[in-house]
């Protein structure tokens, strides 16, 4: 008797040890799991957050010798050109120093002051919700006519500049193309026909500078089928006068807009 007893006994004892093992190990895998979930979600994070501080940096090339004379006006224009966005006198000179070493600069603001259109009188970057211009209309060696456009939402702020031996100095944008050139595509002077245009009203003109000689100034709302009675053309076109420094009107003609 006293030999079953002690052989439960010893069985108990067993079984009670391959439990608390058995327990023991369960907790050890739960722990074991719960440290992997940490460590895996670390290095995640810290590639997050790398990411995050990366800095954006784009290599522009553009010929320099090529496009020089644009490109050296550039920092002389006052902030008040670019007056609706910054872009700051030094920032400009650095650019213009890069290029000029090595046709190469570093554009650090993506989707921001985008160069879309270079040529040796025009430059054209795209900014916040419009784009900026500048043209050169050139009178003699180192002596420029300097048009900005400041292109905004539906509006547009247009500036002057003579550029000679590289001191600028402002004009006055009424003395180059007249006080409004809209009006030069008026047929009939009737209050009715004047009140469909108007310079004052935003976005009713679009200036194309980007001709080295002639600039066009055109209404898209206007169109030969239903303003024919009232206007000769929707576009005027007026070409550089470089001897009297303005310039002059050459024809109005009906332009057919894309829609």
């Amino acid at each position: 008797m006293r030999t079953h007893y002690a052989l439960l006994l010893n069985c108990l004892v067993l079984f009670a040890s391959c439990n608390s093992s058995a327990t023991d190990q369960q907790g050890k895998k739960g722990d074991s799991l719960h440290t992997t979930i940490e460590s895996a979600a670390a290095p995640n994070n810290t590639l997050q957050t790398a990411a995050t501080r990366a800095a954006y940096s784009k290599i522009i090339k553009i010929d320099y010798q090529k496009n020089k004379e644009i490109l050296d006006i550039l920092p002389l224009l006052p902030d008040s050109a670019m007056a609706t966005w910054e872009w700051k006198k030094e920032e400009r000179e650095g650019m213009v120093r890069s290029l000029a070493d090595n046709n190469q600069f570093a554009d650090t603001t993506e989707n921001f002051n985008t160069i879309t259109k270079l040529t040796p009188n025009y430059f054209e970057t795209s900014v916040v919700d419009g784009y900026w211009t500048a043209s050169l209309y050139k009178v003699s060696e180192n002596h420029y006519i300097v048009i900005t456009n400041d292109v905004q939402g539906d509006g547009y702020k247009i500036n002057a500049f003579e550029v000679k031996d590289q001191q600028i100095t402002a004009l006055s944008l009424d003395n180059l193309i007249g006080a409004n050139p809209g009006n030069l595509l008026l047929k009939n002077n009737s209050e009715k026909c004047k009140s469909v245009i108007s310079e004052e009203e935003m976005g009713m003109f679009t200036y194309n500078l980007s001709n080295p000689n002639l600039i066009s100034i055109s209404c898209y709302y206007l169109t030969k089928k239903a303003n024919s009675d009232c206007f000769k053309g929707n576009e005027v076109i007026l070409k550089f006068n470089k001897n009297l420094k303005r310039f002059d009107f050459i024809k109005v003609d009906w332009r057919n807009f894309k829609q």
